[in-house]
């Protein structure tokens, strides 16, 4: 989570950051906007004018806004010349890095929160991934028992932290009735219920 600063020098910070990311865990990306102390915010990108500069109206990242220049009285605001001039221009700073470092950012950007809550879950109150610590593995039995309909919540609750948590599955090692290590996969919903759980 950067500063919210120069969209340029953001997303440099994004591509370094996501270098290091994980293939187990849903990567989002954060900015830090200092809302309650003192930190200058973002100035205008260098290049705008001459490198695709932010052209009014556009329609927000998700597809389902249409952004106008913004007026405060008198004023009109215009992220290629005022930079973030003030906190309403946030839409108008994630389009330019979105101009520079395409949808990929924005989406990175759209899952941050997700992100940061299942980082806690991983911290606290669910027991540990199976696959790094034998001891709190379960027993393929009672994984494959889960029954369809299962929320997300309460699979976390049975099963633990899963090892990969991608997409619409996770994916959990157990222990099988011989004692061997056994992979299981659940898959969900978009609305977060159990549709199959499966061996691999």
């Amino acid at each position: 989570t950067p500063y919210a600063g120069n969209t340029t020098s953001f997303v440099r910070q994004w591509r370094e950051t996501k270098k290091g990311r994980s293939d187990r865990f849903a990567f989002g990306f954060g900015y830090g906007s200092d809302i309650n102390g003192f930190g200058t915010q973002g100035g205008p990108r260098a290049d705008a004018a001459a490198n695709s500069p932010v052209t009014y109206p556009f329609t927000s990242f998700d597809g389902k806004q249409k952004v106008e220049q913004q007026r405060s009285g008198t004023s009109v605001y215009d992220i290629n010349k005022d930079g973030l001039a003030h906190y309403g221009l946030y839409p108008d700073w994630i389009e330019d890095l979105r101009r520079q470092g395409g949808s990929a950012i924005a989406d990175d950007m759209a899952r941050g929160s997700e992100a940061y809550l299942q980082m806690w879950e991983r911290a606290s109150g669910i027991s540990n991934d199976a696959c790094r610590q034998s001891s709190v593995r379960k027993s393929t039995s009672s994984l494959l028992g889960i029954a369809k309909g299962t929320s997300t919540t309460n699979v976390l609750k049975k099963a633990g932290i899963p090892h990969q948590r991608l997409g619409s599955t996770f994916q959990y090692c157990t222990k099988s009735s011989s004692g061997s290590t056994q992979k299981v996969r659940v898959t969900f919903t978009s609305g977060g219920k159990v549709t199959s759980v499966a061996k691999l």
